[in-house]
Protein backbone atom coordinates (compact mmCIF):
# COMPACT_ATOMS: atom_id res chain seq x y z
CA UNK A 1 0.00 0.00 0.00
CA UNK A 2 1.43 3.37 -1.04
CA UNK A 3 1.37 6.18 1.51
CA UNK A 4 2.33 9.82 1.91
CA UNK A 5 3.85 11.53 4.92
CA UNK A 6 2.42 14.85 6.09
CA UNK A 7 2.87 16.96 9.20
CA UNK A 8 0.11 16.65 11.77
CA UNK A 9 -1.39 18.75 14.54
CA UNK A 10 -2.94 17.42 17.74
CA UNK A 11 -6.34 18.91 18.60
CA UNK A 12 -8.51 17.73 21.47
CA UNK A 13 -11.96 16.26 21.02
CA UNK A 14 -14.49 17.66 20.22
CA UNK A 15 -12.62 20.57 18.58
CA UNK A 16 -10.89 18.41 15.95
CA UNK A 17 -14.17 17.03 14.63
CA UNK A 18 -15.72 20.51 14.60
CA UNK A 19 -12.76 21.73 12.49
CA UNK A 20 -12.95 18.97 9.87
CA UNK A 21 -16.74 19.27 9.65
CA UNK A 22 -16.48 22.99 8.93
CA UNK A 23 -18.32 24.03 12.10
CA UNK A 24 -15.25 25.71 13.61
CA UNK A 25 -13.37 28.09 11.30
CA UNK A 26 -10.69 29.40 13.69
CA UNK A 27 -8.41 27.26 15.86
CA UNK A 28 -7.10 29.11 18.92
CA UNK A 29 -3.67 28.62 20.41
CA UNK A 30 -1.32 30.40 22.80
CA UNK A 31 1.22 30.90 19.98
CA UNK A 32 1.15 31.85 16.30
CA UNK A 33 1.10 29.14 13.65
CA UNK A 34 4.64 28.25 12.60
CA UNK A 35 5.33 29.81 9.18
CA UNK A 36 6.22 26.40 7.71
CA UNK A 37 2.59 25.27 8.20
CA UNK A 38 0.81 28.30 6.72
CA UNK A 39 -1.03 27.29 3.55
CA UNK A 40 0.12 23.66 3.81
CA UNK A 41 -1.93 20.51 4.22
CA UNK A 42 -1.75 19.22 7.78
CA UNK A 43 -3.29 16.05 9.13
CA UNK A 44 -5.50 16.60 12.15
CA UNK A 45 -5.00 14.17 15.03
CA UNK A 46 -7.97 14.10 17.38
CA UNK A 47 -6.77 13.50 20.94
CA UNK A 48 -9.00 12.50 23.88
CA UNK A 49 -8.80 15.65 25.99
CA UNK A 50 -11.24 15.01 28.83
CA UNK A 51 -12.96 12.16 26.92
CA UNK A 52 -10.73 9.34 28.17
CA UNK A 53 -12.83 6.76 26.29
CA UNK A 54 -11.69 8.14 22.93
CA UNK A 55 -8.45 6.91 21.38
CA UNK A 56 -6.27 9.32 19.39
CA UNK A 57 -6.86 9.08 15.66
CA UNK A 58 -6.31 10.98 12.42
CA UNK A 59 -9.65 12.58 11.47
CA UNK A 60 -8.91 14.82 8.51
CA UNK A 61 -6.86 17.32 6.56
CA UNK A 62 -6.74 21.04 7.22
CA UNK A 63 -5.04 24.11 5.76
CA UNK A 64 -4.54 27.21 7.92
CA UNK A 65 -3.89 30.78 6.85
CA UNK A 66 -1.69 33.33 8.62
CA UNK A 67 -2.46 33.57 12.31
CA UNK A 68 -3.42 36.74 14.14
CA UNK A 69 -3.27 37.76 17.78
CA UNK A 70 -6.34 38.50 19.86
CA UNK A 71 -5.57 41.65 21.83
CA UNK A 72 -8.73 41.94 23.92
CA UNK A 73 -11.60 39.92 25.34
CA UNK A 74 -13.96 42.02 23.21
CA UNK A 75 -12.10 41.02 20.03
CA UNK A 76 -12.06 37.36 21.16
CA UNK A 77 -15.79 37.43 21.94
CA UNK A 78 -16.44 38.88 18.49
CA UNK A 79 -15.19 35.63 16.92
CA UNK A 80 -16.94 33.19 19.27
CA UNK A 81 -19.12 31.89 16.40
CA UNK A 82 -15.92 31.01 14.53
CA UNK A 83 -13.68 29.55 17.27
CA UNK A 84 -16.52 28.26 19.53
CA UNK A 85 -14.58 28.94 22.75
CA UNK A 86 -16.96 30.12 25.44
CA UNK A 87 -15.91 32.68 28.05
CA UNK A 88 -16.06 30.12 30.88
CA UNK A 89 -13.60 27.79 29.07
CA UNK A 90 -10.00 27.41 30.20
CA UNK A 91 -9.14 28.14 26.54
CA UNK A 92 -10.69 31.62 26.62
CA UNK A 93 -8.68 34.81 26.10
CA UNK A 94 -6.92 36.11 29.23
CA UNK A 95 -4.93 39.36 29.56
CA UNK A 96 -1.96 37.54 31.09
CA UNK A 97 -1.67 35.00 28.23
CA UNK A 98 -1.24 35.32 24.49
CA UNK A 99 -4.12 34.04 22.38
CA UNK A 100 -3.80 33.52 18.64
CA UNK A 101 -6.36 32.67 15.99
CA UNK A 102 -5.47 30.29 13.18
CA UNK A 103 -8.02 30.77 10.38
CA UNK A 104 -9.02 27.64 8.49
CA UNK A 105 -8.74 28.02 4.71
CA UNK A 106 -9.66 24.47 3.68
CA UNK A 107 -10.80 21.36 5.52
CA UNK A 108 -11.86 17.79 4.87
CA UNK A 109 -12.87 14.87 7.02
CA UNK A 110 -11.51 11.39 6.41
CA UNK A 111 -14.25 8.90 5.57
CA UNK A 112 -12.76 6.57 8.21
CA UNK A 113 -10.49 7.92 10.98
CA UNK A 114 -7.02 6.34 10.91
CA UNK A 115 -5.75 4.40 13.00
CA UNK A 116 -7.30 4.24 16.45
CA UNK A 117 -4.71 4.59 19.17
CA UNK A 118 -2.40 6.62 16.94
CA UNK A 119 0.39 8.21 18.97
CA UNK A 120 1.85 11.38 17.58
CA UNK A 121 3.96 14.09 19.13
CA UNK A 122 2.81 16.25 22.03
CA UNK A 123 1.57 19.06 19.74
CA UNK A 124 2.92 18.29 16.27
CA UNK A 125 4.07 15.24 14.39
CA UNK A 126 6.47 15.98 11.55
CA UNK A 127 5.84 13.03 9.27
CA UNK A 128 2.71 10.94 9.62
CA UNK A 129 2.01 8.26 7.03
CA UNK A 130 -1.44 8.17 5.49
CA UNK A 131 -2.54 5.75 2.75
CA UNK A 132 -2.52 7.43 -0.67
CA UNK A 133 -6.12 6.38 -1.41
CA UNK A 134 -7.40 7.97 1.83
CA UNK A 135 -5.44 11.15 1.19
CA UNK A 136 -6.77 11.47 -2.37
CA UNK A 137 -10.39 10.88 -1.22
CA UNK A 138 -9.99 13.53 1.44
CA UNK A 139 -8.46 16.03 -0.99
CA UNK A 140 -11.38 15.55 -3.42
CA UNK A 141 -13.90 16.25 -0.67
CA UNK A 142 -12.08 19.32 0.68
CA UNK A 143 -14.16 22.44 1.29
CA UNK A 144 -13.05 26.03 1.63
CA UNK A 145 -14.17 28.87 3.85
CA UNK A 146 -15.12 32.02 1.98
Amino acid sequence: MMSYSLPALNVQAPWATLLVEGLKSIETRSYPIPATYVGKEILLIETPGTNKKLQSRIVGLIVFGNSFQYRSLKQFRGDVSKHLVEEASKFCWHPAKSKWGWPVLRYSKLAHPLPKGFRGGIIYSKAVAIPKAELEKSRKSARQFA
